[in-house]
């Protein structure tokens, strides 16, 4: 089951934020802020906002490498397709 089909309100909050950013930078930031707290020991898992945050951020990156949902939302594919010329996956 993809994120998607969670609806969960934090991780579709984060998706109408993608639009904020010219570049994937944000994801890369997010997945290394969440795998910190992972490997500090001191939680067991991510907190909200920043769990869905984090959820959003590996959709996309898998997305990227062509790893998509079947169900990823329009938004993400747009988003993605808009940095086209900045996405390096080869």
């Amino acid at each position: 089951m993809g994120l998607w089909n969670i609806r969960n309100t934090n991780a579709m909050e984060s998706v109408d934020d993608l639009d904020d950013y010219d570049n994937t930078g944000i994801l890369f930031k997010t997945l290394k802020k969440a795998a910190e707290y992972i490997d500090s020991g001191e939680i067991d898992l991510l907190e909200e906002p920043f769990g869905s945050e984090a959820l959003v951020a590996a959709e996309i990156v898998a997305a990227m490498f062509g790893q998509e949902s079947s169900d990823l939302s329009t938004e993400i594919t747009n988003w993605i397709k808009k940095l086209t010329n900045q996405i390096n996956v080869s």
